[in-house]
């Protein structure tokens, strides 16, 4: 549940970015008089798409890889059976890695990370 609370997390900042918002700068009470201009559309729209990426992308994603490891990879142990519980583990892990790699770059292109 932890992986998945930072997934969460991780969208939310996608979001804020998305919207021309700098979390780094944003203190609590900012976020929270922000919540209360944000639409009801807005919600349901981010609550879905959260919704129907970890429950449908990520799993097709992962789903896919595994079927082309099987077919084309060098051992058949590699995609061994596994339980539900890891292989919703493993579904959540691939959000929270794309998650994480969507806000570094969101935060690159749109200035909100200082260039190196």
């Amino acid at each position: 549940m932890l992986i998945l609370g930072m997934t969460l997390l991780l969208y939310l900042d996608i979001w804020l970015i998305g919207s021309s918002h700098d979390p780094s700068k944003m203190t609590f009470d900012d976020g929270l008089s922000g919540l209360r201009q944000v639409t009801m559309r807005d919600v349901a729209l981010f609550v879905a798409s959260y919704s129907l990426l970890m429950s449908a992308t990520f799993p097709a994603i992962r789903y896919v890889y595994v079927a082309v490891v099987t077919v084309y990879g060098p051992t058949r142990e590699i995609s061994a059976d596994r339980s539900a519980e890891d292989r919703q583990f493993s579904n959540w892990s691939l959000g929270f890695v794309s998650f994480t790699i969507w806000d570094y770059l969101a935060g690159r292109l749109t200035g909100l990370l200082p260039a190196r």
